[in-house]
C-alpha cells in the first residue's frame, strides 16, 4: 500500500511538473519583447535632378525577418532639390508594438516609438541618360550622400506595470548609389544606402513597477552612450515617372547590449510631384505651339 501510495505521489508532482513548463513555455512564446531602438526608412528617394520633387509613403510588414500582425508601422519622407547636385531630405517614422492583434488599445500595448529627421545632401551623376525622348531602353547612375540629424522617442510598458521613457538624438552620414532604367514609359530602379550613426539617448525616465531586466537595460543605456552602430539599406522601385511602387530593406549591425529591432522591411510608394507640373508645362507649350502654327 505504501508503494502504491508513494507511486501517487510521485506521479502527482510529475502532473504538476509538467503543467508548469508548459505554462511557462507558453508564456515565453507569447510575450513581446521591449526594443529599445527600431531603423527607420533611409534616405533613397534618388533624387539626381534639380528642381525634382518626390513623396514618399511606405509599411513595414515584417520585423526581424518574421512577418507580423501585432505591429503598426509606418514611415513617411520627402526630398527636394533646390539647385543642382543639392538635395534636402525629410524623415519621419512611427512604430507601435503590441501583445496583441489591438496595437491601438495602450492596455496591449508592448512599446511605441517615433523618430523624425532632416538631412542635407549632394549627387553626382557617373552615367547619365541618352536621349530622354526617344531611347527604349537608358540607364542612369548616380552617388549621393548626406548628412543629418534627428531626434527620437520610445516608449516601453512592461507585465510588471511599470513604464519607461526615451529619448535620444541621433547622428548620421550616409552614402548612396543607385541606379536608373527606363524601358520606353517603365522605369525601374535600385538603390543602396549606407549608414554610420551615433544614438544618444539623453532623456530617460520610468515609473510604476519595473522588472529588474528593465533596469539594468535602463542602466547600461545611460552609462553607455554614446552607441555607434551601422545600417545598410537596399531598395528596388518600378512605375511611371510620376508614381513608382517599392519594396525596401534595411539591416543594422552592432554590438549593442539591449534589445532592438535588427532588421526591417518596406512597402510603399513613390511620388514624384515635379513630373505632374512638368507634364501640364509641356501641355501649355504644346497648345502654345498649335496656336502659333494656326495664326501663321
Amino acid at each position: 500500500m505504501k508503494n502504491i501510495s508513494r507511486q501517487k505521489n510521485i506521479q502527482t508532482h510529475s502532473n504538476k511538473l509538467w503543467y508548469c513548463l508548459i505554462i511557462s513555455a507558453i508564456f515565453f512564446f507569447n510575450s513581446c519583447a521591449n526594443y529599445y531602438y527600431a531603423p527607420n526608412d533611409s534616405n533613397l528617394l534618388a533624387i539626381s535632378e534639380p528642381g525634382e520633387l518626390k513623396v514618399s509613403g511606405a509599411i513595414s510588414p515584417v520585423i526581424n525577418d518574421k512577418a507580423i500582425d501585432n505591429a503598426r508601422i509606418y514611415s513617411l519622407q520627402a526630398g527636394y532639390s533646390p539647385l543642382k547636385h543639392l538635395v534636402l531630405n525629410a524623415n519621419y517614422f512611427n512604430a507601435k508594438m503590441a501583445r496583441s492583434p489591438e496595437a491601438n488599445n495602450l492596455n496591449y500595448l508592448s512599446g511605441s516609438g517615433s523618430i523624425f529627421e532632416g538631412a542635407l545632401g549632394g549627387y553626382i551623376k557617373i552615367n547619365k541618360l541618352k536621349d530622354k525622348q526617344t531611347s527604349l531602353l537608358s540607364r542612369e547612375v548616380f552617388l549621393d550622400a548626406y548628412i543629418g540629424s534627428g531626434r527620437g522617442t520610445v516608449t516601453n510598458y512592461f507585465t510588471s506595470g511599470g513604464q519607461s521613457v526615451l529619448s535620444f538624438r541621433k547622428n548620421y552620414i550616409q552614402f548612396g548609389v543607385h541606379t536608373k532604367w527606363k524601358i520606353d514609359k517603365i522605369q525601374l530602379g535600385s538603390s543602396i544606402g549606407l549608414r554610420a550613426i551615433q544614438l544618444d539617448f539623453d532623456k530617460i525616465s520610468y515609473n510604476g513597477i519595473m522588472t529588474n531586466a528593465a533596469l539594468n537595460d535602463i542602466s547600461y543605456l545611460q552609462t553607455n552612450e554614446p552607441f555607434s552602430l551601422f545600417e545598410a539599406s537596399y531598395r528596388f522601385h518600378m512605375g511611371l515617372r510620376q508614381f513608382s511602387l517599392f519594396f525596401s530593406g534595411t539591416i543594422v549591425r552592432s554590438k549593442l547590449e539591449f534589445d532592438y529591432i535588427s532588421s526591417i522591411a518596406q512597402v510603399g510608394a513613390v511620388v514624384n510631384i515635379d513630373e505632374f507640373f512638368n507634364k501640364k508645362r509641356y501641355i501649355r507649350f504644346q497648345k502654345k505651339k498649335t496656336v502659333d502654327d494656326t495664326s501663321e
